[in-house]
């Protein structure tokens, strides 16, 4: 018998972007532009540039056009995105890993 809490969810770390960027592919195009964009755009609309950055980027990955949409929903350019330095904000380590 295999308990849960046994279960190393970094075993999966290599890919976070598949699983989202399918399902950006598959909700329909004005679905996109109003659940997903509009809203993404409202609620982030007041973090900080850097969070928002890593958003875009992060959603880049998962599909060009879903990173596009939440840099266009935010009032940022893909230019401004690919420009913007992260070096301060990027100090972040993992945790270890037991094993």
């Amino acid at each position: 018998m295999v308990l849960a809490y046994a279960h190393n969810f970094r075993d999966d770390d290599e890919d976070y972007f598949t699983q989202p960027g399918d399902l950006f592919r598959i909700i329909k195009a004005d679905g996109k532009e109003m659940m997903l964009f509009n809203n993404t755009g409202a609620q982030m609309g007041g973090a900080e540039k850097f969070i928002q950055i890593r958003h875009i980027r992060n959603c880049y990955k998962a599909d060009t056009a879903y990173g596009k949409g939440v840099a266009k929903a935010l009032g940022l350019t893909m230019d401004e995105v690919n420009s913007f330095d992260m070096t301060p904000y990027d100090r972040w380590t993992p945790r270890p890993t037991n094993g």
